[in-house]
């Protein structure tokens, strides 16, 4: 909350997952699975907003997400791509919208691309994994899936983090760490390869690379 309202225009918190489909896909088992998805997980629901000079997080009982098709019907890999890389970067207003989105952009029958797209103040690289598995159960199976309910929700997580912490547990660690830290510089200087820029710009990029496949039975 506090990294988004310093650039709330950012996309550099956007986390993603996006799949070529090149089987028949049914938009409308899509919607229902990630619907059903966040239902189960009340963080998926939440915006956050600020009062008396506080943030707050609410919980949507509606369940509403972004969910869009794009009719991407001859369209060539680099238009395809700018499309999905639109979407991917356009920003959430987190006092408002809903953290999760899913685009579907159908190029025929036989290809799609799927993208799904969640805020990171509602999920991580392990969150991600967990809900595309609840995804492929939900898709295949549909009104019949049964998959087992959360063991508790992140408010609950949050709440017995904080009890811990305020009880001997807490207070424990917290000694062990003053003492482990005693006497350590209060600036790390660090030297980097390039100098930081007086306002961060997220300036990122991706390499595709090959990795050539080795018998690695020759080790053993």
């Amino acid at each position: 909350w506090f990294l988004y309202t310093l650039a709330p225009q950012s996309s550099a918190y956007n986390v993603a997952f996006v799949a070529r489909v090149v089987s028949p896909i049914d938009p409308q088992k899509v919607k229902k699975a990630f619907s059903r998805i966040v239902q189960r997980h009340p963080i998926l629901r939440a915006v956050y907003f600020m009062e008396s000079g506080m943030p707050y997080m609410k919980i949507n009982p509606s369940g509403e997400f972004d969910f869009r098709q794009t009719d991407a019907v001859g369209l060539d890999e680099d238009a395809i791509i700018a499309q999905v890389y639109k979407r991917y970067t356009t920003p959430f207003a987190l006092e408002k919208d809903p953290v999760v989105r899913v685009d579907l952009f159908t190029r025929t029958p036989m290809d799609s691309v799927l993208l799904l797209t969640i805020h990171h103040i509602a999920c991580d690289g392990t969150s991600i994994g967990i809900i595309l598995d609840e995804f492929r159960t939900l898709y295949a199976e549909g009104e019949a899936a049964k998959l087992p309910e959360p063991k508790f929700t992140y408010t609950e997580a949050v709440n017995r983090a904080e009890r811990m912490l305020v009880g001997n547990e807490g207070k424990s660690l917290s000694a062990y760490w003053k003492k482990k830290l005693t006497g350590i510089p209060l600036v790390l200087d660090l030297p980097t390869d390039k100098g930081r820029p007086a306002i961060q710009r997220f300036v990122g990029a991706s390499v595709t690379f090959g990795i050539k496949k080795h018998n690695y039975d020759q080790f053993q």
